[in-house]
């Protein structure tokens, strides 16, 4: 019997809530094409994370995220349920999909490249869980460290002009670099919100 369309069973199969075998993902793309979604994944959630607030107004706090329980499978689902289908095409798209993919994943290749989307959002979480970038606190919330966002930061500083109309005297050499290919997407998010 088939699962419910909608249903995580119907996504995920039945290897039950953790990630889906590495190897059936990694045989969908190369090395580079995962480095490349990887850093994409890290964008989004690095979007997430500073775009959450704990309050409204000037009491928020950014790089909390509530109502997620503690566990790191729920914490991916939220990102990837609050993600455009733009986005989701940035970090992997369907017509990417090689031609016998089915030998490796069941589904459409809408539903595959969803799972491929969820697997490197979940596998960039992993490594900043281990790092210890990211942790969940008792009263309900996942932290990231803010010292983590240092390149989504100054990307803001490179998209957004300064409203006051003074120039960044912080342009130089000095400052963290961007080493990852930085996200169309949230780009065009944050000067959206601008």
């Amino acid at each position: 019997m088939k699962p419910r369309k909608g249903t995580y069973e119907r996504y995920f199969g039945r290897h039950g809530r953790g990630q889906l075998p590495a190897n059936r993902i990694d045989a969908l793309m190369t090395e580079v094409e995962i480095k490349a979604a990887r850093h994409q994944a890290w964008w989004r959630i690095a979007h997430c994370f500073a775009g959450a607030r704990t309050a409204p107004g000037r009491r928020a706090t950014p790089c909390y995220i509530l109502g997620v329980d503690d566990r790191l499978s729920n914490l991916a689902r939220h990102i990837v349920n609050g993600m455009s289908a733009e986005a989701k095409d940035e970090i992997y798209a369907s017509d990417r999909l090689p031609e016998n993919y089915r030998v490796y994943i069941k589904g459409t290749p809408t539903e595959v490249a969803e799972r491929v989307v969820y697997e490197m959002i979940m596998r960039e979480l992993i490594v900043l869980r281990d790092r210890h970038e990211i942790y969940f606190l008792e009263e309900g919330e996942w932290r990231i460290v803010p010292s983590t966002l240092t390149e989504y930061y100054r990307l803001i500083r490179q998209t957004i002009p300064d409203p006051v109309g003074r120039g960044d005297y912080r342009r130089g050499s000095s400052g963290p670099k961007i080493t990852r290919r930085p996200s169309r997407v949230v780009r065009r998010e944050l000067l959206a919100t601008a």
